[in-house]
């Protein structure tokens, strides 16, 4: 199956290319799927070894957007989001993060 990188906004949080603070993933689309595969970075663990919920909240958030305007065919935007967490995330064994 053919892959296709979604198109992304420099300053995005979650995909932008300029944002050396944000997550740097990246969409990609599978045939009538999105896809999303990214490693998180220690510095946005909550606790040690797990994932904030507001970062995987924000994936979530992403990965969601695109699904459907890739099926609509249009830009789409989140109007609300609930999450409820079942376990943690597990982060990520080593961290690139910059000291602050």
């Amino acid at each position: 199956m053919t892959e296709r990188q979604l198109p992304w906004s420099d300053t995005c949080f979650v995909c932008g290319e300029s944002n050396s603070n944000g997550l740097g993933a990246r969409f990609m689309r599978e045939g009538d799927r999105v896809v999303l595969r990214t490693e998180i970075d220690q510095c946005f663990e909550g606790y040690p070894g797990r994932v904030h919920g507001g970062i995987v909240t924000a994936l979530l958030d992403e990965t969601s957007v695109w699904a459907v305007s890739v099926a609509l065919r249009r830009f789409c935007l989140t109007r609300e989001i609930t999450t409820r967490f079942r376990r943690p995330v597990p982060g990520a064994s080593q961290s690139s993060c910059m000291p602050r």
